[in-house]
């Protein structure tokens, strides 16, 4: 996962079994390895200053929809 980290590519399952040269169902028959790689693709990426912007991390993404979502119940409700 380091070696991706670094790279900065999107870590996934798929990616960290071929990187480390086993099968996808290899990491699923080992739920401590799998926990570590959904982990980390929650993690936000590093900033990247050399085009001024950050990645977005899944949850950040998941706590805006849900914040739009009770908006428009709101919105609802008062119209």
């Amino acid at each position: 996962m380091a070696s991706a980290e670094q790279k900065g590519s999107r870590i996934t399952v798929s990616g960290i079994a071929r990187q480390a040269g086993v099968d996808r169902t290899f990491l699923y028959r080992h739920r401590d390895l799998l926990a570590l790689v959904h982990a980390a693709e929650l993690e936000p990426a590093e900033h990247d200053p050399a085009s001024g912007t950050s990645a977005v991390s899944r949850a950040s993404l998941q706590a805006d929809l849900a914040n739009a979502q009770a908006r428009t119940v709101r919105l609802s409700a008062r119209i």
